[in-house]
């Protein structure tokens, strides 16, 4: 929570969102069985545990350190597990002065 004046309060929410089926329009039944679904995310969520349970220098993370606008920012890089495939990641998750930019 920031507090941007003396009654105004600014709060933001940071999360994962993960794409376990799809349903077209028009139609009843989902991409994939309840079954299936559940297996992926157990997978999903096992995966997740795994990266956080590392110690902090194995972890697969981007340290940033950089100057714009004649500002200094330093932070990392944290990946997002639902964007990996075959070990490539396309999203991370930025920190920068301890507030977190998804990009």
């Amino acid at each position: 929570m920031e507090k941007l004046n003396a009654g105004d309060y600014s709060t933001s929410m940071v999360g994962v969102r993960f794409k376990l089926a799809h349903r077209r329009a028009g139609k009843d039944k989902w991409s994939i069985t309840d079954p299936v679904k559940r297996k992926n995310l157990v997978k999903i969520l096992k995966d997740m545990i795994a990266e956080t349970e590392k110690e902090p220098e194995k972890a697969l993370t981007v340290l940033l350190e950089f100057e714009y606008k004649g500002k200094e920012y330093k932070g990392m890089g944290v990946p997002v597990i639902s964007s990996c495939e075959r070990g490539v990641c396309q999203q991370l998750d930025i920190m920068l002065s301890n507030t977190s930019i998804p990009v």
